[in-house]
This record gives C-alpha cells, sequence and structure tokens, in this order.
C-alpha cells in the first residue's frame, strides 16, 4: 500500500467538480434556460460559464474540506469511509445552495427554477463528485502513518 496522494487528490477533485457542474449544467440548461440556450451552443456556452464558477467553489470547498480530511487522518491515522467523505461534501457542499431559495420562500419571493432546482442540484451533483474523486485518489486503500 502506498501514501496518499493527497496533492493529486486536491487537484483531481476539483476538477470532478468541475466536469460535473459542466455535465449537468449541460444536460439540464435546455429545458429550464432561456429561449438561446435550448440548443447545443447555448447550451455549451452556458454550462461552460456555470462550471467556471462551479471550479472556483469546488476549489474552495476541496481546500477547506481537503485540508481537515488531511488533518483528520494525520491526527488520528483512521480514513474516514468513503460514505462518511461523500456525507461531509453533500452537507457542506448542497446545504448552504439548498437554503438560500428556501430563505427566499420564507420572505414570501418565489425563487426562479435556477435557484429552486439547478443551482442546489449543481452543488450536490460536484459535491458527489468531487468528494468521491477526493476518497479514491487520496484515501482509498491507503497506509496513514
Amino acid at each position: 500500500m502506498r501514501r496518499p496522494n493527497f496533492v493529486l487528490a486536491f487537484v483531481l477533485a476539483i476538477l470532478a467538480g468541475g466536469l460535473a457542474t459542466f455535465l449537468l449544467s449541460l444536460v439540464v440548461i435546455p429545458f429550464i434556460g432561456n429561449v438561446s440556450e435550448r440548443n447545443l451552443k447555448g447550451a455549451a456556452t452556458a454550462a461552460a460559464l456555470i462550471a467556471t464558477y462551479g471550479i472556483a467553489l469546488c476549489f474552495a470547498y476541496v481546500l477547506v474540506l481537503g485540508i481537515g480530511i488531511v488533518v483528520y487522518v494525520r491526527a488520528t491515522h483512521r480514513v474516514p469511509s468513503l460514505f462518511a467523505t461523500l456525507l461531509l461534501g453533500i452537507l457542506a457542499g448542497g446545504i448552504p445552495f439548498i437554503a438560500f431559495p428556501v430563505y427566499q420562500v420564507m420572505q414570501g419571493a418565489s425563487p426562479s427554477k435556477f435557484d429552486a432546482y439547478l443551482l442546489p442540484g449543481l452543488a450536490i451533483g460536484a459535491a458527489i463528485a468531487a468528494s468521491w474523486m477526493f476518497w479514491t485518489v487520496g484515501l482509498r486503500n491507503r497506509i496513514t502513518a
């Protein structure tokens, strides 16, 4: 068994989150986007823009949560399970994007389809992809001592 490759795990997790954001956007945008986004070119353009933001957010989340996981692994010499890693990613990455439309409804406003459906879905999808990639590359079948 090898030692964890945390640097590669950080980079690939960020890219996996960005790719998941792009692909999910590419599938959903033609259905909820503007008229100009109902073809492949328009959907791809919008998905690329959203994926850019997704990569930036994944960078921040992977940096903060990844450092926390690395500290945990180094301090306890225990590797968290895939389930725990996915759950942490989904809760930390998804809840803020679910809370915003809920807050809008509580204030009496009607959230847009983008806020109500696409953003939470993208956040959870990116969190799953990034968490899975980080665990697969950095933690699976690795010794910590």
